[in-house]
């Protein structure tokens, strides 16, 4: 989750400095910095809900895709085969098609779309964002993103190009340089290009730390001071984690006089499955120097462990309780893919919630996904779709890692530790019965251990999935 938030905070900073820094952030950058840190918890809480302003549309297609581009695609199989999929090839994003509805014809016409291409690793190498012109009836190119890597798959280079009408070309826009130091951790230099000048400019940097654990605890953020020529502190966020590897404390600071002050924090809790279920934020009250409790995210699971609904509380002052401002409503089929995403907003007029936005998704046999988006009409009271995006898939092979796994104990009851080396972020672990029926998937911790105590006595199959490697093998339950 950290490197996608890393992703996004990259991403909304350069948005901010191409724009300058203003003594006092707006209304939309005090929204960015929301995205950005992941400490409303929206982002963090799920990974499906989406910001969709149309002012900002093609922000949350980059943003929506990234997500997806990660890691390889989750096969949609009946249960009964999981196992013999769980261990087939992978697939990656190929491409992405978007389009709106016509209201005048009825019917879907193209807006954006998007190609992927990637390197013998897995590792995406580029991106072309193409939108449609109606008067040739083909696809334009519009920008393009290539990214570069060391041999041990860190990105060390971005770059961003776009067409300039003017000039009928591809021209440069924004470079980001990335280098890693012997403890893995990371800085990244955002250049602009400077157009009077055809060079690159440095503006932003952005300086990350990991723990032992691999786990980030510090983004520190500078800008370049071209007056004085050197960085300049901007604003940093700090991380907490647990003895399980799990997020309970994010801290973020603005660069004020000359010190960093703190601006808010979001607090984290777990249920016994260590899945979030609440959220608290708090943001600081510069008058008094304390911390000001105002909004919270809960989180209710179901038996699978999928999130079913999030409840967005904010904190009234007036009569010291928490209000509804928002939910959102999750629905699965059986083989928990997610097929409807309802949001409901807080309607003042009605004085309860009022449905906003839904998103229905559905697989077919070739494993291409689409999402129809649909807002809520409250003159006619029914959902109108607007927007409508298909996901396109490519076979790409998985690696399985020939380094010797250690699962002990085996035989287990209670718990077993699956040790691997440098377990990522994104590490999962499935387990299956001898039916080939998926009895557990989940996160795999830093520590690698797991609950098994819930299991009947058998002979299991295991699957971890860790970075692009792949590990399988076999364990006894008692």
């Amino acid at each position: 989750m950290k490197t996608f938030c890393l992703i996004t905070l990259i991403g909304v900073l350069q948005l901010i400095c191409a724009k300058g820094i203003q003594a006092q952030p707006t209304q939309t950058q005090l929204h960015q910095i929301e995205l950005m840190k992941g400490v409303t918890g929206d982002s963090k809480f799920n990974d499906y809900k989406k910001q969709l302003d149309i002012e900002n549309f093609q922000y949350f297609i980059n943003k929506g895709e990234n997500r997806k581009i990660q890691d390889s695609k989750n096969l949609k199989v009946p249960k009964a085969n999981q196992l013999k999929s769980a261990l087939a090839m992978g697939e990656k994003l190929d491409s992405t098609i978007w389009e709106s509805w016509d209201t005048i014809t009825n019917q879907w016409v193209s807006m954006y779309k998007n190609e992927y291409a990637y390197d013998t690793k897995g590792n995406q190498t580029l991106w072309i964002e193409n939108k449609w012109n109606n008067s040739t009836s083909k696809w334009v190119g519009i920008s393009k993103y290539e990214y570069t890597y060391d041999a041990n798959r860190n990105q060390i280079l971005y770059i961003v190009s776009y067409w300039d009408d003017a000039t009928s070309r591809l021209v440069f826009y924004q470079k980001d340089e990335s280098t890693y130091n012997a403890n893995g951790n990371n800085t990244v230099v955002i250049y602009y290009w400077d157009i009077t000048t055809n060079q690159w400019v440095g503006n932003t940097k952005v300086e990350r730390t990991y723990d032992a654990n691999g786990k980030c605890t510090l983004d520190a953020i500078y800008n370049w001071d071209k007056n004085n020529s050197q960085w300049i502190a901007y604003n940093k966020w700090e991380y907490t984690y647990d003895v399980n590897g799990e997020s309970v404390l994010d801290i973020y600071y603005m660069w004020i006089n000359d010190q960093f002050v703190p601006f808010d924090k979001c607090e984290y809790n777990y249920d016994t499955h260590r899945n979030i279920n609440i959220g608290i934020n708090y943001e600081w009250d510069f008058n008094n120097s304390n911390w000001v409790v105002y909004s919270k995210t809960e989180i209710t699971y179901d038996a699978n462990g999928e999130c079913t609904l999030d409840v967005h509380y904010v904190w009234n002052e007036n009569n010291s309780q928490w209000i509804a401002d928002h939910t959102s409503e999750y629905t699965f089929d059986t083989n928990g893919n997610l097929i409807v995403y309802i949001e409901s907003y807080w309607d003042n007029a009605i004085s309860q919630l009022g449905f906003y936005q839904k998103y229905e998704f559905t697989y077919n046999a070739n494993g291409e996904d689409t999402w129809v988006i649909y807002y809520w009409d409250i003159i006619t009271n029914q959902w109108i779709a607007y927007y409508k995006c298909t996901y396109y898939y490519s076979e790409h092979s998985m690696i399985f890692n020939p380094e010797k796994l250690n699962v002990y104990p085996n035989p287990a009851s209670d718990y077993a530790v699956f040790h691997i080396n440098n377990i990522s972020d994104s590490a999962k672990i499935e387990i299956f019965d001898n039916q080939g029926k998926k009895v557990l998937e989940q996160k795999l911790p830093v520590t690698g251990q797991i609950s098994i105590s819930h299991l009947a006595t058998g002979l299991y199959l295991y699957r971890i999935t860790n970075s692009r490697y792949i590990y399988t093998g076999k364990i006894i339950v008692l």
